[in-house]
């Protein structure tokens, strides 16, 4: 399995939930999936998100996938 690469692991707080997007070294993105419950069930309680961190967070998914 592919090490992660400690030079950067940004973090954003999602609907209340810390996530850390690492980025392996063979250059995937991933986020734990320990967070991924506790995101859904967030989402799922219509909690409100803080649209900063989202629209930051997305952006980092946009620009990861036309690499």
């Amino acid at each position: 399995m592919p090490k992660i690469e400690p030079s950067s692991t940004p973090c954003f707080d999602l609907f209340g939930v810390q996530v850390k997007v690492e980025t392996l070294t063979d250059g995937r993105t991933v986020i734990g999936a320990d967070v991924l419950p506790a995101v859904i069930q967030a989402v799922a309680a219509r909690e409100h998100p803080n649209l900063a961190e989202l629209q930051r967070f997305s952006s980092l998914v946009r620009r990861m996938r036309n690499h």
